[in-house]
């Protein structure tokens, strides 16, 4: 039965919509789906520029407009009165398995060559970032220059979707013992691809991601066991915590001309919503934008990575954490706006993420599907195949679905090594 086109006052529980609207522009993870609850009737009317239709024979019946009884039928009419062309369109052969498997193979050869070119990148970023934050600790202006020309590469890299899912899907997967330097980076990244999606202008994204690579700062002088241990602390390391934004906000005022926005930004990172966040309790407005962008990208990051790896959670799971079902669990804590912004950038599945797929195979997203948020590219796990001939299949055009996602940690070894061990999102 086609879809009916179907006014926003007359959305209703029960009905089977189709959203018809950028990817971009809706939190769901399909553009069909039966709507359920308020919440998502609530979610759908705030979309912009979305038209709205439904399918009767798939909505149920105690759900369907009054004012459009009828349409589907008479929709159903003028689809048999229309006489059918005198040619019909040819059905193109299906291909040869040999061909479709060498589509397969260069498919994969590209996915590795934008991984091995984000990798590098990656790596280079990651230097040049540890050199400028030391510079920075010993008082140079010139570190402030090697932060700046992060910056400015990361801003081109994120300019481009397919450059910044590339850089993604390395995410953590160097090895590096400064978890310091690599936490600032992967939080810089994800909180620029953020910023992207809100259309910031020039001078925004540039305060945002000097902004963002230098937030944790005034821990720099710290311990490395201290820096990222948020449970268990004494009294005096509780203290020191509540003020590290203070202490980078203190050291990047020294510098003359650094953006008053990236202080902005260090200084309210840990702040929250609802005002339970320090150093200043700020609620709401009080809260700069891009401010509210590092809090929830730290939060995903945190989620991910705790310091007790049993309680890490998979990258679907601090999703789903911080955006259940359409009802965004932190949302007196995190801003809502942007959580969403984070579920469409990541998906349901982020790249990277270890997944088992229904046929029994393990899985590693290679990248998001813009149509179906559950069905992302995956990197078929199969040892007795070389790496650089793994297939890639599309979930879309397939019949396998996702079952589960997976911790790397709980892989075997020679299964981590296949997927270029453990990233950000995995």
């Amino acid at each position: 039965m086609p879809f009916v086109p179907l006014k926003l006052e007359d959305l209703q529980v029960g009905l089977y919509i189709k959203l018809e609207c950028s990817w971009w522009n809706h939190p769901f993870a399909k553009n069909k789906f039966k709507v359920s609850s308020q919440q998502e009737i609530a979610t759908i009317r705030g979309i912009r520029k979305a038209q709205l239709f439904y399918d009767p024979d798939l909505s149920d019946p105690e759900a369907t407009p009054k004012n459009q009884v009828g349409q589907s039928s008479q929709a159903t009419e003028k689809q048999e009165q229309v006489q059918p062309t005198a040619c019909t369109p040819e059905i193109p052969s299906p291909k040869p398995p040999e061909e479709l498997r060498e589509e397969q193979i260069q498919a994969c050869k590209q996915h590795s060559e934008e991984i091995q070119s984000a990798d590098y990148l990656y790596h280079q970023l990651f230097a040049q970032t540890k050199i400028g934050m030391k510079r920075i600790g010993d008082g140079h202006v010139g570190g402030l220059k090697s932060v700046d020309q992060v910056t400015q590469s990361l801003k081109e890299v994120v300019a481009k979707k397919s450059s910044s899912t590339a850089l993604i899907d390395v995410l953590g997967s160097t090895d590096t013992e400064d978890a310091f330097i690599a936490h600032s980076l992967n939080i810089s990244i994800l909180s620029m691809i953020l910023g992207r999606e809100f259309g910031l202008g020039e001078e925004d994204m540039h305060a945002l991601g000097m902004g963002v690579l230098l937030h944790d700062f005034g821990k720099q002088n710290w311990p490395s066991g201290l820096r990222s241990k948020r449970t268990g602390l004494t009294k005096m390391e509780h203290h020191e915590w509540l003020r590290h934004p203070e202490y980078g906000k203190e050291a990047m005022e020294r510098f003359t001309g650094f953006p008053p926005s990236s202080v902005e930004v260090i200084y309210q990172h840990h702040e929250r919503l609802n005002g339970t966040g320090f150093p200043l309790g700020l609620k709401g407005e009080e809260i700069s934008l891009l401010a509210k962008i590092v809090m929830v990208v730290d939060e995903y990051y945190h989620l991910c990575h705790q310091a007790d790896l049993s309680k890490s959670l998979t990258p679907s799971e601090a999703l789903s954490h911080l955006y259940n079902n359409g009802q965004v669990a932190e949302k007196d804590r995190l801003s809502e706006e942007v959580i969403i912004a984070l579920v469409r950038v990541l998906g349901v599945y982020p790249p990277g993420s270890v997944v088992k797929l229904s046929d029994g195979s393990l899985g590693l997203v290679t990248s998001v599907n813009f149509e179906d948020r559950t069905k992302p590219q995956v990197m078929v796990c199969a040892p007795e195949q070389p790496k650089e001939e793994a297939m890639v299949v599309d979930l879309a055009q397939e019949v396998i679905t996702i079952v589960q996602s997976l911790h790397s940690r709980d892989l075997p070894k020679e299964i981590q090594e296949y997927f270029f061990a453990t990233r950000l999102a995995s």
